[in-house]
């Protein structure tokens, strides 16, 4: 969707980090069970190196559509990623 393209060109910007993560997030709740919406909120968390943000946001995606190849690549990549706390 456009709204997914939007935030992750704002998520190239750092000061826009956020309000690309919010918009996503946004956007999630509007529609959980929209798959891409959650695999934008989990690229987006680990660019930003939010590993837990981004298994959670992977995981949902594999939970909406469990033979998803990006959303079970991430999760196994992220297995062995260390870990950096977010302040939400």
């Amino acid at each position: 969707s456009i709204q997914i393209l939007i935030a992750e060109t704002q998520a190239k910007n750092p000061a826009w980090l956020k309000a690309a993560q919010q918009n996503l997030e946004d956007l999630a709740r509007a529609q959980p069970g929209y798959l891409p919406v959650h695999l934008a909120l989990g690229r987006i968390f680990r660019g930003a190196g939010l590993i837990v943000r981004a298994r959670a946001s992977f995981a949902r995606a594999l939970a909406l559509d469990p033979s998803d190849r990006e959303a079970t690549d991430a999760l196994a990549a992220l297995a062995t990623s260390p870990v950096r706390r977010s302040s939400s």
